[in-house]
Order: C-alpha cells, then structure tokens, then sequence
C-alpha cells in the first residue's frame, strides 16, 4: 500500500523559505510537522488506491493544490458522499476533479488555490526568499539580524557572498556591553546600522543582540526581524480571475458545479471580499427596483453572480471558500455562497452544510456541520 509520506526524520530544523515543501515534510521530525505528516497520511489512506501513486507525485511538484484535492475529498467523503475523481465530460479532454454523488443529487466540484499575488510578484518571492534564505545560512553569536529596509534594484538574484563577508565585520566590530548599556539607554535606536550596496540591492541592517540566556551560542536563522511590507486592497481582484478563469473551464455542463477555493493569501478579508466579487459592493443611494432592496442600502450590480454582463458564471452553482492548511483542518471553517442565477442547483441544506443565498436582495445564512464536527475524529492529530 503506497505511503504518503516515508521519510527518514532527519531535519532537526524550520523549513527554509523556497525549500520544496514536500521534501520538508517527509524528512523533519519537528512536533507540528509530525502531527501534521501523520493527519495527511491518515486522509490519504482513505484516497483510492489506484490514484495514489499520481497524487503522490503532484504532492511532490506542487504541495498546496494536492493538499487541498486531498483535503476536499476527505470533506466530501466524510459527508457520505460517492466520490468520482476526474470524471469524463463527453469526451472533452479537460476533467474536474471529482464528480460528487449525494442522495439524489450529482454535482462536480473543481479545487482551486488562490492566492494574492500575480505570477510576476510570486517570481519576485521566491527570488526574495532566496535572498533571505542565503543570509539564514550565516554562523553567527549574541545578535540577530534586524533588516530595516531593503531594495532589489534589478531582476536578478542578488549575490550575498560580499555582504555576509560585510555583516561579519559589522558584528565583530560590536561590543555587546556597551550594547546592552545603549540600549538600556536610548533602546535599540542607538545602535549603529550597517548601510551596504550593490548593483543588484540595497539594504540597512541593525544588529539586535539576543536574549542573555542564550548567549555564547550560535544563532540559528540569525534574520530577527524582517522589513515591514504593505499593501494596498483586498483579494477581490485575485479571487475574481480566478472564478472567471475556472467558470470558463468546462463550458457548458448537465449538473451543478461547485467551484472550490482555498484562499492562501494575506490579503483576503474571510467573507468581505468574497461577497463584494460575487455580489457586488453594498452602496448607499437611488434603488431602481425597490421590490428587490430595502432602505437605501443596494448592492450594485457589479458582482459575478449578480451581474447582467457575466451571464458565464451560469455554469456554476456554488463557490466553497476555505482557508485550510495541514495544520488547522479540523478547526477552519468555511463559507458557500449560492448563484441566484445559475442553470443548476445543488440542495445544501440536504448535505448539511453552511451555505449562504440572497432572498428579495439580502443576504441569508443556513448554519450546517462545522469542519470541527466533520473532522473530530483528526482533532488527535493537532494535541
């Protein structure tokens, strides 16, 4: 019978930031990443054994969106339901990712990751991740590293070997009474920065000396503290290509789909932005059809679902949001929200789950099963 995981538990450490993360979570022998390798073998025991071997192999290329196929047909699976795994479409060579049978009714479900940045800015990322990764590897004693602020001037990945070589002289250069003493003082402003440049970066760093417990020992992933990082908006923006990219997947089909997505990035809002992209933004001001809202509180019809323009998302009957990793499955949550207007309809309410709907233009809530009911029996995991 084909293993999930079967590593040697040979990292005695955190994973490295564009480490891959199935080969992380195969070897480390850390407490949350054993509790979490051993949830995900359990649910894995439970997938058909003949799509094992392949599954396996997209864990390996691309952990989130295997981990989420896997987590959704645990989810369906759990709620008694039958489970088909690329179902054909007529012949058509594109394939959801399972064909889901509950009671009377049938409907596709297709798993998508979402996350907030554009290809281009993941790029970036990972060139970023490198970066730190790089510095990370420096062996240093009684100070962490506090990167204030920092510029990539180019695209290119920038070399660390001259500032590590900068960075070591820098700290040898401190005295860390007169440190302490300083900071004491005036606080961790006193302390000198180490200001370098290069054609490819520039960046200050301020060295922050450790806790005196631990002290005359090296220092592990010596970056303390990280350049602050902000942004402007939510994820509508994100989740919108997303559901008009997979509404355009199949065309037209004969049963209910359910687009799922897990929402991996920072900017997303639980359910703000999700409602302000399906259903559009909530405004105050002149209502055209009052039959269908009340007040002077409307939404405008600028959402998805409710959008003369996007008559597309027909095609699709429901958009499950989740927000799940290995480590919180059994207490995330989950929000559903219903397509007033598409062809086919799934019965929620039959399956037991939260699902939220409009009637005469307001927004309904039917509470079901929680994902803490759903997986109780995997709470063992997470203590």
């Amino acid at each position: 019978m084909i293993k999930l995981f079967d590593g040697k538990l040979s990292l005695n450490r955190w994973s490295r930031s564009n480490e891959n993360t199935y080969d992380y979570f195969n070897n480390s022998n850390k407490k949350k990443i054993i509790q979490a390798r051993n949830l995900l073998n359990f649910l894995f025991d439970c997938y058909p054994e003949e799509e094992k071997k392949e599954l396996k192999a997209r864990f390996k290329k691309d952990f989130d969106s295997s981990f989420y196929e896997l987590f959704l047909y645990s989810f369906f699976l759990k709620l008694k339901c039958d489970l088909k795994i690329h179902p054909d479409l007529n012949k058509k060579l594109k394939k959801p990712d399972f064909l889901v049978s509950a009671s009377k009714q049938k409907f596709y479900a297709e798993a998508k990751v979402c996350y907030d940045l554009s290809n281009d800015e993941r790029k970036f990322e990972k060139l970023k991740n490198q970066f730190y990764d790089e510095l990370n590897k420096l062996c240093l004693k009684n100070f962490h590293l506090g990167i204030e602020e920092i510029e990539f001037k180019t695209k290119k990945q920038p070399s660390t070997r001259a500032l590590k070589n900068e960075i070591v002289k820098y700290i040898n250069k401190l005295n860390l009474e007169e440190i302490d003493m300083l900071i004491a003082q005036v606080g961790h402003e006193g302390i000198q920065k180490l200001k370098y440049e290069d054609k490819d970066i520039y960046l200050t760093i301020r060295a922050l000396p450790i806790d005196k417990s631990l002290r005359d020992k090296e220092v592990k992933r010596p970056i303390g503290m990280y350049p602050f990082e902000s942004f402007w908006g939510g994820g509508e923006e994100f989740l919108k290509t997303s559901l008009i990219k997979k509404s355009k997947h199949y065309g037209k089909l004969n049963k209910p789909l359910i687009l799922c997505l897990n929402t991996l990035g920072i900017r997303f809002y639980e359910g703000h932005d999700i409602e302000k992209v399906l259903f559009g933004i909530s405004r105050y001001g002149y209502q055209n059809d009052k039959s269908l809202f009340k007040d002077n509180l409307f939404k405008s019809l600028d959402g998805l679902f409710f959008n003369e323009s996007y008559s597309m998302l027909k095609n699709v009957s429901a958009v499950l949001i989740t927000k799940i990793y290995p480590f919180n499955v059994p207490f995330s949550d989950y929000s559903i929200y219903i397509n007033p207007n598409s062809t086919h309809k799934i019965n929620f309410a039959e399956l037991g789950l939260n699902h939220n709907f409009l009637v005469d233009g307001e927004m309904r809530y039917m509470k079901g099963i929680s994902l803490d009911d759903i997986f109780k029996n995997e709470k063992k995991y997470s203590s």
